[in-house]
């Protein structure tokens, strides 16, 4: 007998809530701490208790609904709308694993209207998630996976950690379709995804597990499994450990490794009862039944079987019945024979034949019983399979649309932000106009993205040089528009009005953006930039600045000069200097300081000098053989091994040194550094 189990039971509890993917003892040990603080503001312990709430209930259900039920009733209290949303999305979930769905949909769709209502579209798209489970074990796949892609398309859009796991519950609802080839899909991208910890790895092989075992290829069936078990680090996770030793099972009875399939699911079955969860003791019925009846053990497999029929209440269905009905009768078919057989031995020729006629008479009936069962389940399967195809069509054709309007919506964007970029870089002062007034310098602008939220400005006057070097709020979009207010402004100060003392004109750009921000009186926007402004007065080598969190390097040449050597070649003496002129500890923006005039500071240069403002992107890089920031230090130091140099070449250097750092990393931030020889 080909053995064949009902996977759909299994698969119903390997979808996994959007909320979270693991839960950490000790993070239980520290909420639970916070909540005995006599002083903790109600609306903090309201979320608090909702998290502990989620936390304990993968350890023990019943406890983790009272925690939630607390939350609820705090939150409807005081009118906190968002602790309410997340308490009834952590009582939803825990009523779902209880099995009582109903009040699982009630509290899901209540937290759903309060994230509605405070607009939420993250909090809406969790509720979504966990709706679609519910559908799923209720075996409504094409609404569950509904739910499960507007999950998919809320996260894959917005950088959000739910990713992974609507990637896993689309995965594992293609499986009960039978589309194995687009399940697979998906858990690779699930398990493709970026800072899985073990137990979300675990759960993404398990589902991987199951579809293999059911596409026939056991022996990598076997191998995820394995992997699975294996990421479960803390034995005292039973809801994890419970829905990898059902698969477990699985494959080991599709082996026909029966012992091993039978203790793997009896371990499931244990660890179902201690956490109480409902539906994945009802399985671990179902699958112990499926060994049983493969086994040929048609006692054990009835009694277990009516231990799931019990179980499932009000989810039974009619075809549960007949093969309730089916299995006593073969039990009851089975005594009669062996009763008949041991009889036979003492009746004479002519009850023998009875008994023969009664056995042929039974397994007629019987065979016709089965006849009559497997077709009707063959059209009811043919009749679903047929209905399932054209709405799955219909929604492919829908993923396919959205997905060419997203490719279209984004080339557009795409090119929008190019064409800004070209509109910021005209703004820019070009370096052809700076080298008129001073002949060697270098200018790095490296954007993360296309356009920047850092920008250099430059102005020239009666035979002084003003210089600009700023880091706006943000990088990207929001960094740009930033950048264009500050040229704007600089233009308007400097050029119009005619402030031109470094500390007056960051005074006064700090006022421009505050009211053209409408900060005032605002303490949460403080949108603004860091930057380092400064005039050089070419004919008397001096230098004034004000600084705002940036500061400026001076570095000064040895006062030898060149010198020869004992061999005739001419070379720098020894003991470059670096001067740093420290920046003012605030922003020109909304700020607590913003009442405070910037500091003006005024230092005599000497020829030779080179001056060099930056912003914090080149330090700040990620990167080198141990992935960690680059910091001021190496900056520093690399700018004094070859500030001897000409400005071209230091820029090449210095371009070299950031490309060398971040290697495969990705850039953190835009990256602007300026370098002036006087």
């Amino acid at each position: 007998m080909k053995f064949c189990f009902k996977i759909f039971f299994l698969l119903a509890f390997f979808i996994i809530s959007t909320n979270s993917f693991s839960q950490d003892k000790r993070r239980i040990d520290s909420v639970r701490t916070l909540l005995k603080n006599p002083n903790l503001p109600d609306k903090k312990k309201a979320w608090a208790l909702a998290q502990l709430g989620w936390d304990v209930s993968y350890y023990n259900l019943e406890d983790g609904l009272k925690y939630a039920e607390e939350a609820i009733a705090l939150a409807e209290k005081n009118n906190f709308v968002r602790e309410l949303a997340h308490a009834y999305n952590v009582g939803g979930t825990i009523y779902m694993d209880l099995g009582n769905y109903p009040l699982a949909v009630d509290y899901l769709l209540k937290a759903t209207n309060c994230y509605n209502s405070i607009n939420d579209r993250k909090g809406v798209a969790v509720a979504a998630g966990n709706l679609g489970i519910i559908y799923t074990r209720r075996g409504e796949l094409h609404k569950a996976l509904n739910s499960y892609f507007q999950d998919y398309f809320y996260f894959s859009s917005n950088s959000g950690k739910g990713l992974p796991s609507a990637l896993l519950n689309i995965g594992s609802t293609y499986h009960q379709l039978k589309m194995f080839d687009s399940s697979l899909y998906f858990l690779n991208m699930a398990l493709a995804q970026k800072g899985l910890d073990s137990l979300q790895k675990s759960s993404v092989y398990s589902n991987m597990a199951s579809t293999y075992a059911d596409k026939g290829d056991l022996k990598i069936a076997k191998l995820c499994i394995s992997k699975a078990i294996a990421g479960i680090q803390d034995t005292t996770q039973k809801y994890y450990l419970a829905e990898h030793y059902m698969v477990l099972a699985t494959v080991e009875a599709k082996l026909k490794n029966f012992p091993a399939a039978n203790a793997a699911a009896n371990r499931a079955l244990t660890w179902s009862k201690d956490i109480g969860v409902k539906e994945f003791e009802k399985n671990a019925l179902a699958t112990l039944s499926e060994i049983y009846e493969t086994q040929g053990n048609t006692a054990k497999a009835l009694e277990y079987y009516k231990l799931f029929t019990s179980m499932k209440d009000s989810l039974i269905n009619q075809e549960n019945e007949r093969s309730v009905k089916f299995m006593e009768a073969k039990f009851e078919t089975e005594k009669q024979q062996k009763a008949i057989e041991l009889l036979s031995k003492d009746n004479k020729l002519g009850e023998e034949k009875i008994a023969r006629d009664k056995i042929l008479i039974n397994a007629f009936i019987f065979g016709g019983i089965i006849m009559l069962l497997v077709l009707a389940i063959a059209v009811y399967a043919f009749a679903i399979k047929r209905k399932a195809n054209k709405k799955l069509v219909f929604l492919n054709n829908e993923v396919h649309k959205q997905k060419n309007q997203l490719l279209e919506k984004n080339t557009a964007i795409t090119d929008s932000i190019q064409y800004a970029r070209r509109i910021q870089t005209a703004l820019l002062t070009s370096e052809q106009y700076i080298k008129k007034f001073i002949p060697d310098f270098f200018i790095i602008n490296q954007p993360k993205d296309i356009v920047s939220g850092d920008f250099y400005w430059a102005y020239h006057q009666n035979n002084k040089m003003y210089f600009m070097c700023a880091d706006c709020t943000g990088h990207g979009v929001p960094g740009a528009f930033m950048s264009l207010l500050g040229i704007n402004f600089l233009n308007e100060i400097v050029i119009e009005k005619k402030i031109i003392s470094p500390d007056l004109v960051l005074n006064e750009l700090r006022k421009e953006i505050i009211l053209s921000l409408n900060q005032q009186g605002n303490t949460e926007t403080q949108d603004g930039m860091d930057c380092s402004f400064c005039c050089i007065d070419v004919s008397a080598t001096s230098i004034e600045i004000a600084a705002a969190n940036n500061p400026v390097w001076i570095i000064r040449p040895p006062e030898g000069g060149l010198k020869q050597d004992e061999n005739g070649n001419f070379k720098m003496a020894p003991g470059f200097k670096l001067i740093e002129l420290k920046p003012d500890k605030m922003p020109v923006g909304k700020s607590p300081k913003d009442a405070t005039p910037f500091t003006l500071k005024n230092y005599q240069l000497k020829k030779g000098d080179c001056v060099y403002m930056f912003s914090d992107g080149f330090a700040d890089q990620f990167g080198g053989p141990r992935g960690k920031k680059m910091k001021y230090k190496f900056l520093k130091e690399t700018i004094l091994k070859n500030c001897h140099l000409p400005m071209a070449e230091q820029k090449v250097v210095l371009q070299k040194c950031f490309a060398d750092w971040k290697a495969n990393f990705e850039q953190v931030d835009d990256v602007l550094v300026m370098g002036i020889k006087v």
